[in-house]
């Protein structure tokens, strides 16, 4: 057993094909299959069940891709400490972010930290909460801007970006525009405009619809919170955004909710056993404003 099959089985794992795999890591797919196949006869275990469009993980191999992550881990640690005694800061940064919550201040972060430190390689994906949640506790991001609508996760230190309240957006033409709140059951036979899953505006949104009791399915979907506020402008439906979002968009009227105050928290999170690397981004991301205090 070597590094290189233990990076090939995690890459595998995570696009879920061998093709894909080797595109990734820039080999010929017969070499990723043959190192997964090696390590298959080592472990004597059969780790992926393969198809012709998608290889996805056995049992088995499931439980070993937690392990493998952590030898991978390992080995990233000896090299960044190597580099830290050499003077240099390098390795690789695996920043995960919400789908539609790229803010222009982790652009300005990440551009940043390269110019500072252009021996760290940056990968940047976004993706809905739960999985970038469960992702940095996992090993497979190294610092994650998600939503939190409960307990934070066991082992994360966190840092609140923003935290705001959740409310309808209507048209000026709307027969609800003169008015300051609404109930959910109000808007339960409207056509609904919401941004993806995992986007702390929806997710806030979701948990309120569940407590009246009336499921949350919106008719509309767009990963911009401005193209959102564009189309209820339009009156294409009522929409549910962020506070902020909403405040600054044209021909729109902001409601709140009826004896509820749902709010979008939005946190930077990292393993509380950071990487040199990662705490170089976070003292980065506190020059930038993001300073709140670390919560444990």
């Amino acid at each position: 057993m070597d590094i290189r099959q233990l990076r090939t089985f995690a890459a595998v794992a995570e696009e879920e094909s061998f093709t894909y795999a080797a595109i990734r890591l820039k080999l010929a797919q017969p070499a990723v299959s043959a190192q997964v196949r090696q390590l298959e006869d080592e472990l004597g275990l059969r780790l992926f069940q393969r198809g012709s469009r998608q290889s996805l993980l056995t049992d088995a191999g499931a439980k070993l891709l937690p392990l493998a992550y952590k030898a991978l881990a390992g080995v990233e640690s000896i090299r960044v400490e190597a580099a830290q005694l050499r003077g240099l800061l390098s390795g690789r940064l695996s920043i995960g972010t919400l789908q539609a919550t790229t803010l222009p201040a982790l652009v300005e972060m990440i551009s940043d930290f390269h110019e500072a430190h252009p021996g760290v390689q940056i990968a940047l994906s976004e993706a809905g909460s739960a999985d970038l949640l469960a992702g940095v506790a996992a090993g497979r991001f190294d610092v994650v801007l998600a939503g939190l609508t409960g307990e934070r996760p066991p082992g994360l230190v966190s840092i609140p970006v923003f935290d705001e309240a959740v409310v309808l957006a209507v048209a000026e033409s709307d027969p609800l525009a003169p008015r300051t709140s609404v109930a959910v059951t109000e808007v339960a036979g409207r056509q609904l405009i919401a941004l993806p899953p995992g986007s702390g505006s929806r997710t806030a949104a979701e948990s309120l619809w569940r407590a009246a009791g009336i499921p949350f399915r919106p008719d509309l979907q767009a990963s911009d919170p401005a193209a959102v506020a564009a189309l209820a402008a339009r009156g294409l439906g009522v929409a549910v955004l962020n506070e902020s979002a909403g405040r600054f968009a044209r021909g729109v009227r902001l409601l709140s909710f009826d004896g509820a105050q749902p709010r979008s928290r939005v946190d930077l999170l990292w393993a509380d056993e950071a990487s040199p690397a990662v705490l170089k981004f976070i003292e980065l991301a506190r020059e930038h404003g993001l300073s709140g205090r670390p919560r444990h």
